[in-house]
């Protein structure tokens, strides 16, 4: 059963995703404000900036923030359909992160859409991964990230393992972005329950992500690639998010192959509800902490 406070934040998703709609209006005028709002540079919000004080530095041409002193890393990459920045509950998930399981984090501003696509991003957060791995070793390094950035997470193993490059220890997504073409019919029936996201703006901003590549590369069509080879998976998604269905069926297709993925289905919950300070929030929260720290035993 839902927490009261998870119900109560629903309410609150539902309002701003109207509010949002309403504010959104002709979506083809979407991509020209993304565009200048995304050749501005990156600030870490204020509050942040000061509790974690993170150092930084540039490298693929990409923005990285990293703080903390484990020996095991956590290499974060944030969602936000390809065109959104970080978010002040991105740093907070990380702050409470880094402290509990004592790791330290790498997190890419990666680029965005509509100035890069997925030609360009995959392989320069690939590059950065790789410099992590050789850091911090391949069996310390943890990918994780949602929405988007899991999606990108997927994409950025699979074009390590067809490139022969090192692939991190695993992966732990909160509900991946798995299709930007969003084209599985059963999303349909998600629609009306879902309080977050909004099918027509995802749909553009995927198109805008994924560029002149084909819908079936896996760059950007993630649903397909796990294999043997592939880290061990951890998927944490709400049934209640549209993107379940994708995730359903990364999860089919991955036993198929012989991938090592869990999927830990939330009843009735919303998208990236890991992330939010609510009840089931803390459960998922204690689960990444416990595995990391008993990683480190």
């Amino acid at each position: 059963m839902k927490s009261i406070q998870s119900s109560f934040t629903d309410e609150i998703l539902n309002k701003a995703k109207q509010a949002r709609i309403r504010m959104l209006g002709d979506l083809s005028s979407c991509i020209d404000g993304k565009m200048r709002q995304n050749s501005r540079s990156y600030k870490v919000p204020l509050l942040y900036s000061r509790i974690i004080k993170p150092d930084s530095y540039t490298e693929q041409d990409t923005l990285c923030y990293t703080f903390g002193s484990g020996e095991k890393c956590v290499f974060y990459l944030h969602g936000g359909s390809y065109v959104y920045q970080p978010m002040v509950f991105h740093w907070r998930f990380l702050q409470k992160l880094y402290k509990a399981a004592n790791v330290s984090v790498v997190f890419p501003i990666y680029n965005k859409a509509p100035h890069y696509t997925c030609e360009t991003v995959v392989p320069q957060v690939a590059g950065l991964l790789q410099t992590v791995l050789k850091k911090y070793g391949k069996d310390n390094v943890y990918v994780m990230g949602d929405s988007a950035g899991g999606g990108l997470a997927v994409a950025v193993s699979k074009y390590c393992a067809d490139n022969g490059l090192q692939l991190p220890a695993s992966l732990t997504l909160f509900s991946p972005w798995l299709d930007v073409s969003m084209r599985n019919p059963e999303i349909q029936r998600y629609l009306d329950g879902d309080y977050m996201l909004y099918l027509p703006e995802l749909m553009l901003y995927g198109t805008s992500y994924r560029g002149n590549v084909d819908r079936d590369d896996y760059r950007v069509y993630g649903v397909d690639v796990a294999d043997e080879k592939f880290p061990p998976t951890d998927i944490f998604v709400g049934s209640a998010d549209m993107l379940f269905p994708d995730c359903l069926l990364f999860k089919h297709n991955a036993d198929k192959k012989g991938a090592k993925v869990r999927l830990y289905e939330f009843p009735h919950m919303q998208h990236v509800f890991a992330l939010m300070p609510i009840p089931e929030g803390t459960e998922v929260f204690r689960y990444v902490t416990d595995m990391l720290t008993a990683r480190q035993n």
